[in-house]
């Protein structure tokens, strides 16, 4: 690669089109511009605007592993009690803080040392049953989080153990509530 950057041009150009996505949201929301020449889903708005709200004066507060988890389980054991849209909202942003942790955000790897404190988070924490005693309730994108998180862990190998193929396996009745979700 030749000296002078021609990395950093490609990160100016991200920069640029994720500048132009934040200030289409922002068009579309508070004047409801309609646009014409594109189609764009409603879950994709929401979504752009849970990601670009957080940037918009600064560098995003980073959030440990463990406020994540944590904030995801209190919004998922209010999905009952609590304003559902509301709720659906903060568990997509969760999902969504989570895939980065487990998968890495845009060129940059994820950290070794944030994957496996995730991972020990959700074990702990108990968080996949109430992941599939309540799938029924969360937005259509959230589901596809959760399942690609899951798929993760599942996959996540610890010595020669694979911990959450064997705490599935010890707990039959999630196999059921997942055949039945």
């Amino acid at each position: 690669m030749p000296s002078g950057g021609g990395m950093d041009d490609n990160r100016g150009e991200m920069g640029h089109q994720a500048g132009a996505a934040v200030l289409m949201v922002l068009l579309v929301q508070r004047y409801r511009v309609r646009l014409s020449s594109a189609t764009l889903s409603f879950s994709i708005l929401k979504r752009a605007n849970a990601a670009a709200l957080p940037f918009r004066f600064g560098k995003p507060k980073a959030r440990s592993p463990s406020d994540i988890v944590r904030a995801t389980r209190d919004a998922v054991l209010k999905l009952d009690t609590g304003d559902r849209r509301k709720l659906n909202e903060e568990i997509s942003k969760n999902l969504v803080a989570m895939k980065v942790i487990l998968y890495g955000e845009g060129e940059s790897e994820p950290s070794p040392e944030q994957v496996t404190q995730l991972f020990h988070e959700i074990n702990n924490g108990d968080i996949l049953p109430l992941f599939i005693k309540h799938i029924g309730k969360f937005d259509f994108e959230a589901k596809k989080d959760v399942a690609q998180i899951f798929n993760n862990l599942l996959r996540r190998q610890v010595g020669s153990r694979y911990p959450i193929a064997e705490f599935m396996k010890n707990r039959p009745e999630l196999l059921f509530a997942l055949s039945a979700a």
